[in-house]
């Protein structure tokens, strides 16, 4: 992204046999250099964040709205299938929905996305979070209840319930391959997935003698 909010995306466009690539150029041929997604740039719309996943993006433009892009099994594009993307699709549940425990009835506001290797997630200005995709490492948080086996996937946004019924609105997020991470306001750590954890696990961090480490405000997770 860059600072006049153009979107440009390299790498592998795609195969007949392992589906879409990633980049969103309406074609599946790869790119060595870096290519500009016109398709925002005609309708007049700036990018603010993107985050990437093992077969598909997400990009955030400044006004709110969602898009994805790349490969669609698993429903990890949120748009309610499994077809692959070769450009940018919005993903407009979260104007048809005001499902919040924080703040019943108003429409969610996306203020930041992310992305695991076969999953998605937003958080709203709220502070609560969506999730959809893959959850065969229980990496949605949804609970027992909605993980069966391998295959077990969300087509569509689904709000994480445990946390905002508990009090404890998000502030920062982050995806890893198979897990999520994310701290609340009141600066409490929680994480779920990896087979470990299927809904969210209150973290305490080690004991740091270092009047330093102390009131945490981002997150970040590796594989």
């Amino acid at each position: 992204v860059c600072e006049d909010g153009s979107l440009w995306t390299w790498g592998w466009g795609g195969g007949f046999f392992h589906g879409a690539g990633a980049l969103g150029l309406g074609h599946r041929d790869s790119a060595s250099t870096p290519q500009k997604v016109e398709q925002f740039a005609q309708h007049g719309q700036k990018i603010s964040s993107v985050a990437c996943g093992a077969q598909h993006t997400l990009v955030l433009t400044t006004d709110g709205h969602l898009y994805a892009t790349g490969k669609g099994d698993f429903g990890r594009l949120g748009r309610g299938d499994t077809s692959d993307e070769i450009d940018f699709h919005e993903i407009d549940y979260f104007e048809h929905t005001n499902d919040s425990i924080l703040s019943p009835g108003e429409e969610a506001k996306i203020v930041k996305i992310g992305a695991g290797e076969n999953f998605s997630a937003a958080m709203s200005q709220q502070g609560e979070l969506w999730v959809w995709g893959r959850n065969d490492y229980g990496q949605l948080g949804l609970g027992e209840e909605a993980m069966g086996d391998m295959y077990s996937a969300e087509r569509f946004p689904r709000l994480v319930r445990s946390l905002p019924s508990d009090g404890h609105r998000i502030v920062d997020f982050a995806c890893g391959e198979h897990h999520v991470v994310v701290l609340t306001a009141e600066g409490v750590l929680f994480e779920w997935g990896d087979r470990t954890w299927l809904e969210p696990h209150r973290v305490s961090p080690p004991q740091v003698d270092d009047e330093d480490f102390r009131d945490i405000v981002k997150v970040a997770a590796g594989d």
